[in-house]
């Protein structure tokens, strides 16, 4: 036994996690790329079940690094128990990856094909549940997820309300920013009306959103990354 399969064995222990041989994986079709290797999806052969399993390539040049991070991915996914996270089923050490359950829809993908049908409370509910991830992540695990990073104009139709809240979140100042805890019981209760249309632009909403009413707003969602991270295909 070689020092990578030991330290994989005492992943599993300490995880609590399953071996599932790649022999077990079936029907194996390439559906993106992470930041380490390739993403399928395949059967397992017990049961028929779709799953997502996520390889780590390991180089020569880099093996060590590659490990570690594999490892550290490995943990944090172990420790996430929440129905808003992917759950991870298991792990293979004979190539390096991980056995995770299959999102039905990527979501950027489902919302560039419903863009034009999406109505604004579903989009309101589709930002809670993401919301209530990231809040688990935050608060449980004391986890910053670092691949937030978009920033847009408004749109036309688009709710001031959700305008005012999504600015507070690209506030400067990351002091100023509210915690996930706050984005989500805004969310809760964000009014539909009215909408922005293009003419009723209200001053400071986005140009300067630090001279508005959000001094109560005290912890950073977005600015500050943590040691930790996690990829997640359901937020």
């Amino acid at each position: 036994m070689d020092d990578n399969e030991r330290l994989f064995q005492c992943a599993i222990t300490e995880y609590e996690l399953n071996n599932i041989p790649i022999i077990n994986l079936k029907n194996k079709k390439r559906i993106g790329r992470g930041a380490f290797g390739n993403v399928y999806k395949c059967n397992i052969d017990e049961d028929s079940r779709m799953v997502a399993i996520k390889e780590i390539t390991v180089g020569d040049e880099d093996s060590d690094t590659s490990i570690k991070s594999f490892l550290n991915e490995l943990k944090l996914h172990s420790r996430a128990k929440n129905h808003r996270i992917i759950e991870l089923f298991g792990m293979g050490y004979d190539l390096c990856y991980l056995v995770m359950e299959l999102a039905e829809c990527h979501l950027r993908k489902y919302l560039t094909n419903k863009k034009d049908e999406l109505q604004w409370d579903k989009k309101i509910e589709l930002a809670i549940q993401l919301t209530e991830g990231l809040s688990y992540i935050h608060n449980v695990m004391n986890v910053a997820h670092r691949d937030l990073n978009v920033r847009e104009a408004p749109i036309i139709g688009t709710p001031l309300s959700f305008i005012q809240l999504y600015s507070k979140c690209w506030d400067t100042s990351p002091l100023l920013r509210p915690t996930a805890d706050q984005i989500l019981n805004e969310l809760k209760s964000l009014s539909l009306d009215p909408m922005y249309d293009g003419d009723n632009f209200v001053n400071g909403i986005l140009s300067n959103t630090s001279d508005s009413n959000n001094n109560n707003y005290s912890a950073d969602i977005f600015g500050e990354s943590y040691d930790d991270s996690i990829d997640r295909g359901q937020i």
